[in-house]
Protein backbone atom coordinates (compact mmCIF):
# COMPACT_ATOMS: atom_id res chain seq x y z
CA UNK A 1 0.00 0.00 0.00
CA UNK A 2 1.43 3.41 -1.25
CA UNK A 3 1.39 6.24 1.61
CA UNK A 4 -1.33 9.02 0.39
CA UNK A 5 0.23 12.32 -0.28
CA UNK A 6 -1.67 14.26 2.57
CA UNK A 7 -0.18 11.34 4.97
CA UNK A 8 2.97 11.88 3.72
CA UNK A 9 2.53 15.94 4.31
CA UNK A 10 1.28 15.34 7.65
CA UNK A 11 4.11 13.42 8.68
CA UNK A 12 6.44 16.33 7.34
CA UNK A 13 4.96 18.82 9.06
CA UNK A 14 4.79 17.30 12.21
CA UNK A 15 8.63 16.33 11.54
CA UNK A 16 9.49 19.93 11.37
CA UNK A 17 7.47 21.50 13.77
CA UNK A 18 9.55 18.78 16.31
CA UNK A 19 12.70 19.71 14.20
CA UNK A 20 12.16 23.42 14.96
CA UNK A 21 11.78 22.56 18.76
CA UNK A 22 14.38 20.16 19.26
CA UNK A 23 16.72 22.28 17.44
CA UNK A 24 15.90 25.21 19.45
CA UNK A 25 16.06 23.06 22.28
CA UNK A 26 19.94 21.90 21.09
CA UNK A 27 20.62 25.39 20.86
CA UNK A 28 19.81 26.50 24.26
CA UNK A 29 21.13 23.78 25.90
CA UNK A 30 24.76 24.22 24.14
CA UNK A 31 24.91 27.80 23.75
CA UNK A 32 23.56 29.02 26.96
CA UNK A 33 23.73 26.07 29.32
CA UNK A 34 27.22 25.17 27.83
CA UNK A 35 25.91 21.37 27.98
CA UNK A 36 27.63 19.06 25.37
CA UNK A 37 26.93 19.12 21.61
CA UNK A 38 26.10 15.18 21.75
CA UNK A 39 24.83 15.11 25.60
CA UNK A 40 21.96 17.92 24.36
CA UNK A 41 21.32 16.08 21.32
CA UNK A 42 20.72 12.91 23.22
CA UNK A 43 17.76 15.42 25.47
CA UNK A 44 16.60 16.70 22.47
CA UNK A 45 15.93 13.16 21.14
CA UNK A 46 13.65 12.36 24.02
CA UNK A 47 11.66 15.44 23.63
CA UNK A 48 11.03 15.51 20.14
CA UNK A 49 10.64 11.58 20.32
CA UNK A 50 7.81 12.11 22.41
CA UNK A 51 6.11 14.47 20.86
CA UNK A 52 6.70 13.17 17.47
CA UNK A 53 4.81 10.00 18.90
CA UNK A 54 2.10 11.50 20.03
CA UNK A 55 1.24 13.89 17.08
CA UNK A 56 2.01 10.96 14.50
CA UNK A 57 -0.17 8.70 16.21
CA UNK A 58 -2.81 10.90 16.26
CA UNK A 59 -2.91 13.07 13.00
CA UNK A 60 -0.37 11.33 10.51
CA UNK A 61 -1.47 7.37 11.32
CA UNK A 62 -5.05 7.71 12.46
CA UNK A 63 -6.09 4.92 14.56
CA UNK A 64 -3.38 5.72 17.54
CA UNK A 65 -4.58 8.22 19.33
CA UNK A 66 -4.58 6.94 22.75
CA UNK A 67 -1.37 6.14 24.26
CA UNK A 68 -0.49 2.41 23.57
CA UNK A 69 2.69 0.68 24.70
CA UNK A 70 3.14 -1.35 21.28
CA UNK A 71 3.56 1.14 19.00
CA UNK A 72 5.15 3.74 21.51
CA UNK A 73 8.09 0.45 22.11
CA UNK A 74 7.84 0.32 18.33
CA UNK A 75 8.67 4.20 17.94
CA UNK A 76 11.60 4.41 20.53
CA UNK A 77 13.18 1.63 19.12
CA UNK A 78 13.37 2.20 15.57
CA UNK A 79 14.38 5.87 17.04
CA UNK A 80 16.81 4.60 19.15
CA UNK A 81 18.65 2.87 16.56
CA UNK A 82 18.98 5.75 14.39
CA UNK A 83 19.60 7.83 17.44
CA UNK A 84 22.62 5.83 17.62
CA UNK A 85 23.47 5.71 13.39
CA UNK A 86 22.94 9.87 13.52
CA UNK A 87 24.89 10.32 16.92
CA UNK A 88 28.30 8.75 15.51
CA UNK A 89 27.25 10.82 11.65
CA UNK A 90 26.68 13.71 13.69
CA UNK A 91 30.07 13.15 15.79
CA UNK A 92 32.38 12.59 12.54
CA UNK A 93 30.25 15.61 10.55
CA UNK A 94 31.41 18.19 13.48
CA UNK A 95 34.71 16.67 14.68
CA UNK A 96 36.11 15.48 11.71
CA UNK A 97 34.75 17.38 8.85
CA UNK A 98 34.41 20.43 10.93
CA UNK A 99 30.35 21.10 10.50
CA UNK A 100 29.05 23.09 12.27
CA UNK A 101 26.70 21.06 15.08
CA UNK A 102 23.51 22.98 14.54
CA UNK A 103 23.92 22.44 10.19
CA UNK A 104 24.61 18.80 10.80
CA UNK A 105 21.51 18.24 12.47
CA UNK A 106 19.89 20.08 9.75
CA UNK A 107 21.41 17.17 7.69
CA UNK A 108 21.04 14.54 9.06
CA UNK A 109 17.12 15.26 9.76
CA UNK A 110 16.69 15.86 5.78
CA UNK A 111 18.42 12.33 5.31
CA UNK A 112 16.46 10.40 8.09
CA UNK A 113 12.73 12.03 6.51
CA UNK A 114 11.79 9.02 4.21
CA UNK A 115 13.84 6.51 6.47
CA UNK A 116 11.63 7.17 9.87
CA UNK A 117 8.49 7.45 7.45
CA UNK A 118 8.81 4.31 6.27
CA UNK A 119 10.00 2.23 9.18
CA UNK A 120 6.89 3.87 11.45
CA UNK A 121 4.34 3.27 8.30
CA UNK A 122 5.63 -0.32 8.03
CA UNK A 123 6.12 -1.08 11.83
CA UNK A 124 4.83 1.12 14.52
CA UNK A 125 1.49 1.85 12.74
CA UNK A 126 0.61 -1.04 11.31
CA UNK A 127 -1.78 -1.93 12.86
CA UNK A 128 -3.79 1.60 12.14
CA UNK A 129 -3.97 0.44 8.63
CA UNK A 130 -4.95 -3.01 8.98
CA UNK A 131 -7.66 -1.86 11.68
CA UNK A 132 -9.10 1.01 8.47
CA UNK A 133 -8.92 -1.37 5.98
CA UNK A 134 -11.24 -4.46 8.17
CA UNK A 135 -13.13 -0.95 8.86
CA UNK A 136 -13.83 -0.11 5.19
CA UNK A 137 -14.77 -3.96 4.16
CA UNK A 138 -17.24 -4.38 6.66
CA UNK A 139 -15.32 -7.43 8.35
Amino acid sequence: MTPRPAQVARFCAIGLVSFAVSTLVLATLCEVFHVYYLTAFIATFLISNLTGYLLNGRYTFAGHERFNSRTLSCYLVINAILLGINSVLLRTLVESLGVWYIAATVILAAVNVPITFAAHRLVTYRDARSDQAQGASGA
